[in-house]
């Protein structure tokens, strides 16, 4: 393992800190947001993606238009600031009367928080190139532990304390404050030396950039193996109080609960990835997109509560791998000066599919059932997952004719 400096440590620790409260709060209104808008506000199944709809064309266009216009030096700040906008939309939420006012309070932290994730990855891939995979390990770790701390008091607030899923935004509203004073005291601190290559970068160089890093079979292999399991994610984080009450029979706070295995899983995961990297990620990432496959088709046939949680199970093996192996494969195989626009790519289309994929899950389910729309789900996820391993197959068959030269 490399060695870390003292200063090293201490600006991984702030990372770690403000990836956790921050996750911590961007998951609490992924899950809480469609309870809201469902069995509060009353909505129709089709009108509770709206939200999440709303937030994700706000990201996208700040990952358009605002991403490659922050400079490095400025890239700690503008997270800071992001954090803010959404602490402060939090009271908003819990005031909103109908779901038109949840959407709008949505798309401005689409706004603000579109931009955090690609920027974190920015930070630590410039920051820290020498220990770069080891920092990602420690970072998707903090993602997974959060997810866990996060979701269990979101059910105990609920069971235990009885506090309505209106009051979850204000018990939440102190965690995004805590990280975006976290990151105002690691901006002080981290130096990021990007060479001088990101400079303004424009949306129309963004927009060129896109078809050249599809012809790089790294960025291919990991994107199509993190957009493969951004299916049941999505599903899950929008719908998936839904599918545990009508098919399993358990309440808003049991989901949660129920949920917390799921990231607990991928929390051992990750956290074997962040002190031993995987020495062969193709055959990880294989592995990891048959259970994204198998853990979908249980949820999709689960029938009671035990087959509900194997199936958390199940999938939360894959949440765990699939991203850190996405995101070491892509910052490995990209130019330094392409890594802002590789991690804003990132989140373009994940952006898109949390545009698209709700409400074309949501239609199907309003004139069918929700079933149906999980069984459709599967062929789209079993071809994506077949460009992740073909790409994969041909990385590897291109090293072995080099090693064998």
């Amino acid at each position: 393992m490399p060695k870390f400096s003292r200063s090293a440590v201490l600006s991984i620790l702030l990372i770690l800190a403000v990836t956790f409260t921050m996750r911590m709060t961007t998951n609490m209104l992924m899950t809480s947001i469609p309870v809201l808008a469902k069995f509060t506000l009353l909505a129709s199944t089709f009108l509770t993606a709206l939200p999440v709809v709303m937030y994700a064309v706000t990201g996208l266009l700040a990952n358009l238009f605002l991403n490659g216009r922050i400079r490095a030096s400025r890239i700690a700040i503008s997270i800071a600031a992001s954090l803010f906008v959404m602490a402060l939309s939090l009271p908003l939420f819990y005031l909103a009367q109908n779901i038109w006012e949840v959407a709008a309070i949505a798309a401005v932290d689409g706004l603000s928080m579109g931009l955090v994730p690609p920027l974190l990855l920015t930070m630590i891939s410039l920051a820290y190139e020498d220990i770069r995979d080891n920092v990602l390990g420690f970072y998707t770790s903090a993602l997974s532990i959060s997810l866990i701390a996060g979701t269990f008091m979101q059910g105990f607030l609920l069971s235990s304390i009885s506090v309505s899923v209106r009051d979850l935004f204000l018990y939440f509203f102190p965690v995004p404050l805590i990280s975006a004073f976290l990151m105002l005291i690691l901006a002080a601190k981290i130096k990021i030396d990007d060479g001088g290559q990101r400079r303004n970068i424009s949306t129309s160089t963004i927009i060129r950039t896109i078809p050249r890093l599809f012809r790089n079979r790294g960025f291919n292999f990991g994107f199509y193996g993190n957009l493969t399991y951004s299916f049941p994610f999505v599903i899950i984080m929008t719908y998936g109080s839904l599918i545990a009450k009508y098919y399993s029979g358990l309440s808003p706070a049991m989901f949660f609960y129920a949920l917390t295995s799921f990231f607990f899983v991928s929390m051992i995961t990750r956290l074997s990835m962040s002190f031993r990297p995987p020495e062969n990620r193709y055959r990880l990432m294989f592995v990891s997109l048959a259970f994204t496959i198998a853990g979908f088709v249980a949820l999709t046939l689960s029938r009671n509560p035990y087959e509900f949680v194997i199936s958390m199970i199940l999938l939360g093996f894959p949440h765990g791998s699939i991203y850190p192996i996405a995101t070491m494969s892509v910052s490995s195989s990209v130019q330094k000066s392409e890594i802002s626009i590789a991690f804003a790519t990132f989140n373009i289309i994940f952006n898109i599919l949390n545009l698209a994929l709700p409400a074309a899950f949501g239609y199907i389910a309003q004139i069918a059932t929700i079933r149906i729309a999980m069984l459709v789900m599967i062929a789209p996820m079993a071809y994506i997952s077949y460009e992740s391993i073909r790409n994969g197959i041909a990385i590897r068959r291109q090293r072995s004719v080099i090693t064998a030269d």
